[in-house]
Formats: C-alpha cells, structure tokens, sequence
C-alpha cells in the first residue's frame, strides 16, 4: 500500500470528525495531497478522538485504534465497536418486570449474542 505523504500538498481541506460540531475540527484550510474516497487519513495523538477518552455522544460508535509500526505495517489494537456493544448493557423494563427466572435466562441470552459478537 503506497501513501500520500510524499505527494505535493496541492489541495485544501477541513479536517473534522465525525461529529461534525464547531469544535469537532482537527484543522482548517490546511494543504494535503488529493485525498480520494476510501484513503486513510492518520491522526497521531489525536487525545479525545481516541479510544481512552471517547465515548457515545449522540450514539457515535467509538473507531478501531490500529497501531502504526516502524516498518510501516499496521496492527489492528482495538475492534471498532458494534451497534451491539452499543446496547450490550441495556435491560428493557419489560425484563426488569419479570420473574427472576426469566430475567436472568434473558440476560444468559444477551451474554451468549454479546460474546458471538466479540469473536466475530
């Protein structure tokens, strides 16, 4: 895989998240290479963007973290997390109103689904 690192910085952008708020910028008017749908844009040390202090505001998923060796490969560190981790720890009221047999069978339930989902 070829990066763009080298390539002349020709093209102004907006870098921001995900987020897309007034303070969920990383950097404004500045020049890149061109940067085409699908490329990977490497924030280092982007503190709050990252996993240790991200969290689900408006429901926003938390990104994989990859580590960047020196030979240049990546390592996937962290999954991206799931629409399933999302509500993993979620107990609707329904089962909070039923027997404690049922509510504990429901929640062997959610664990087994949770746990398939974690090995995918």
């Amino acid at each position: 895989m070829l990066g763009k690192e080298n390539d002349p910085c020709t093209n102004k952008y907006d870098i921001v998240g995900g987020l897309c708020e007034n303070n969920d910028k990383f950097a404004i008017d500045r020049m890149l290479p061109k940067i085409d749908m699908g490329d990977y844009l490497f924030l280092h040390d982007a503190g709050a963007h990252g996993f240790s202090m991200g969290y689900n505001y408006n429901g926003k998923l938390r990104s994989a973290e990859l580590l960047l060796k020196e030979d240049g490969s990546v390592e996937l560190m962290r999954r991206a997390e799931t629409p399933a981790d999302y509500f993993a720890t979620l107990i609707s009221p329904a089962c909070l109103r039923s027997k404690k047999r049922r509510k504990s069978q429901s929640l062997m339930v959610q664990d087994k689904e949770r746990i398939r989902t974690y090995k995918n």
